[in-house]
């Protein structure tokens, strides 16, 4: 929770309208300046569900594993402050882990662009994956709904190794491939139950930065650790996609961040490295590779 004050209620209220009454709600004050912790604490005194955590700004990452650290549930779910929930988000989900002994389930969501939309679930339509199954799907057009962290229930033991970056961007990309690593099945349903809020002014949303940068290291030690995992098409559709942001993130550089000459040089060769594996990988689509072979030449 951090300069969110014009939202944190609508948030907090839509988890309280759970239909699922047995949680555990921990509310992140991440030294908000603004009236934020005031009204965690004002929560706090009205349900003897919600524990408020008031620590010093660290980001996202330190905020969610300063939860995970305290959390006594068997599952984990996170909900970003500036979003809010369907009635029946908690319930659907763990549903979908009972009734499916799945460790990890996810649904679907919507783009809100205005102060409040009604939610109308479609007719449920649920798919079941194992985890190599679901890591293949990663890399399909469902990307964002796969890897994001705030649309899914995990079973906290996933937790037990893993945290999320501490300063990083992107940090989903960097945790949930191993969360989904760590599970045996997934299940998927079609319902839009998370509201997730657009903003010219949120994070993902600001000009174009160096921190942006830092999708090159978490998107290179994907692909290193399903090499080592011995897990081929998986590594190669890491690598290919691996390539095409190096690609992306010299355009951009080039574009945005004249500072950073050094570091384009730097993208640039490896890239050309890259590139020369990616375009043999028996894997990586016909469109991909032309894209590869054009910025190459």
């Amino acid at each position: 929770i951090y300069k969110v004050e014009k939202y944190l209620k609508r948030c907090v209220d839509s988890i309280l309208a759970q239909t699922y009454k047995n949680l555990e709600i921990i509310l992140v004050d991440d030294g908000s300046p603004d009236n934020c912790g005031a009204i965690c604490d004002e929560y706090q005194k009205q349900d003897n569900r919600i524990q408020v955590i008031h620590k010093e700004n660290g980001g996202l990452s330190d905020a969610r594993n300063k939860g995970i650290d305290i959390a006594k549930g068997k599952y984990i779910a996170f909900v970003d402050s500036d979003d809010f929930i369907h009635p029946k988000f908690i319930e659907t989900l763990y549903n979908l882990c009972i009734e499916n002994n799945c460790e990890i389930a996810q649904v679907d969501f919507k783009r809100v662009y205005n102060d409040h939309i009604a939610v109308v679930p479609e007719e449920k339509v649920v798919q079941v994956y194992t985890t190599q199954e679901f890591l293949y799907h990663l890399y399909s057009k469902d990307y964002v709904k796969m890897i994001v962290a705030w649309n899914k229930l995990y079973k906290k033991e996933l937790f037990e190794q893993i945290r999320y970056p501490f300063g990083k961007l992107h940090e989903d990309e960097a945790t949930t491939y191993r969360l989904v690593y760590e599970a045996k099945k997934i299940a998927i349903s079609n319902q839009p139950l998370y509201n997730y809020f657009f903003e010219e002014s949120s994070i993902t949303n600001k000009k174009y930065n160096e921190k942006r940068l830092d999708i090159l290291e978490i998107q290179k030690q994907r692909a290193e650790f399903f090499k080592e995992k011995r897990e081929q098409v998986i590594y190669e559709l890491s690598m290919k996609q691996y390539c095409l942001t190096l690609m992306n993130a010299y355009i951009n550089s080039k574009r945005y961040l004249p500072n950073t000459k050094q570091r384009q040089k730097e993208m640039r060769k490896e890239f050309k490295q890259i590139a020369k594996e990616v375009l043999h990988y028996e894997h990586v689509k016909l469109k991909s590779k032309v894209a590869i072979v054009v910025a190459y030449a």
